[in-house]
């Protein structure tokens, strides 16, 4: 059934732990930076914050009404998912990994559009069957300094994009300014995905999935600067949700309705 001329596809955002002071005491609330949540609606979806906070098995019962998935930010992923010890910087977030490792493979055999960033593209990649430095300064020699001092708003460093990728075709350039907050990095890459772009160290900072319906993974804050207007940052989100936007109309769902005036 075609979908309404109104409709706005679902997109899942994937919340992080914050402690903050609720009822006299310290609590844990699942939050998401309101920047991910303007970059989608901005293209005409409706995002749709997705809890840290659930187990694993409920994972498929969410991403069954979306039709996209964005993963963000946030703390490292506890090694024990890609078969290591942790790492004395490993700083983890054992109540999100789980859950979250368990959405992105449900979205991925669903064929879900799949848009992660920063610690995002590390949980596609874990997810997938890959694995992770845990600190890029000691484990890549000659590193970049890959965490960024200064204007969060601003770039840090150069990437270097794949020819002929979907990634390059979206930002329509292969050399791009980023922003960069990261110590860990996808190593090793299941054979479904492949690396569109790596800083001048060999850090590899995209992944794509070229056989599904939109799987692009990048290791910089792409919401921050599509937030503050950068073009190629805002082109990333345009085609994702144009991605989410084809796929649901070729879905067998229901139409939402419009929303009220």
């Amino acid at each position: 059934m075609p979908h309404s001329p109104h409709y706005k596809p679902l997109i899942g955002v994937t919340a992080r732990t914050i402690t903050r002071r609720a009822a006299l005491k310290e609590r844990p609330w699942d939050a998401v930076p309101r920047s991910y949540m303007v970059c989608v609606a901005q293209e005409g979806a409706h995002p749709i914050i997705l809890p840290v906070s659930m187990p694993a098995a409920a994972a498929a019962a969410y991403i069954e009404p979306l039709d996209g998935l964005l993963l963000t930010g946030g703390a490292d992923i506890h090694p024990r998912f890609f078969g290591q010890q942790p790492h004395p910087s490993t700083l983890v977030d054992d109540e999100r990994d789980a859950f979250e490792l368990e959405l992105t493979r449900v979205a991925w055999e669903r064929n879900l559009p799949i848009l992660a960033i920063c610690r995002g593209i590390q949980i596609l990649n874990v997810a997938l069957g890959g694995e992770l430095h845990q600190d890029v300064p000691s484990q890549v020699q000659g590193a970049v300094d890959h965490e960024q001092k200064g204007d969060g708003d601003g770039t840090w460093h150069t990437v270097e994009v794949e020819p002929g990728s979907r990634l390059a075709e979206i930002l329509g350039t292969e050399r791009l300014e980023v922003n960069s907050f990261h110590h860990q990095a996808c190593r090793d890459l299941p054979p479904e995905l492949q690396a569109t772009a790596r800083t001048p160290d060999g850090v590899i900072e995209a992944l794509e999935d070229p056989s599904r319906a939109f799987c692009v993974g990048v290791q910089w804050h792409t919401e921050v600067t599509a937030h503050v207007g950068d073009a190629p940052s805002k082109a990333l989100f345009q085609a994702f949700v144009a991605a989410v936007r084809k796929s649901s109309g070729a879905a067998s769902k229901l139409p939402r309705p419009a929303p009220s005036a």
